[in-house]
């Protein structure tokens, strides 16, 4: 008797935060039984900062938010997102329930490649207010990675 061919079957389950998981399912049919194999795969970001390289310069008309990048693998680009600490927080986290707002506030800044340096003026500050910065990559299948532990704060005088 013939055994049918086995059947494969791949998951990606992409998890609300850091870090990025992938996680691999496989489903083969031996002789009418089911074995299933699942494992977890770490994988590394496409785009990797030079260590403390992503800053912010507070001036009395806006902030500069620069970066340089070690490597980057199949970026197509940048975003730069501000947020607003609640009234009761005094540090930048990744926990979106500490800010009052978090947006993107920077246009599409186009890759350059590995090494590159860039930067952006936020104009929109108002002084004496602290505000914390996180970038973002796009890849060239767009799909976003958040540099969550590279954000930043900034006071405006």
């Amino acid at each position: 008797m013939e055994q049918p061919a086995p059947a494969v079957d791949s998951l990606y389950d992409a998890p609300a935060g850091p870090p990025l998981d992938l996680y691999n399912a496989a489903e083969t049919a031996i002789e009418g039984c089911l074995i299933h194999a699942k494992h977890k795969v770490e994988l590394p970001t496409l785009v990797t900062l030079i260590d403390n390289s992503f800053t912010t310069t507070a001036s009395n008309d806006g902030v500069t938010i620069a970066w340089e990048t070690a490597s980057e693998i199949d970026n197509a680009g940048f975003f730069v997102w501000r947020g607003q600490l609640k009234a009761d927080k005094t540090e930048c986290s990744w926990h979106g329930e500490d800010y009052t707002e978090v947006k993107k506030i920077s246009p599409f800044i186009l890759a350059q490649g590995s090494g590159a340096s860039y930067s952006y003026e936020d104009k929109q500050v108002a002084s004496f207010n602290t505000y914390c910065y996180a970038l973002q990559d796009i890849d060239l299948m767009d799909k976003p990675t958040f540099h969550l532990d590279d954000i930043t704060a900034a006071t405006v005088q």
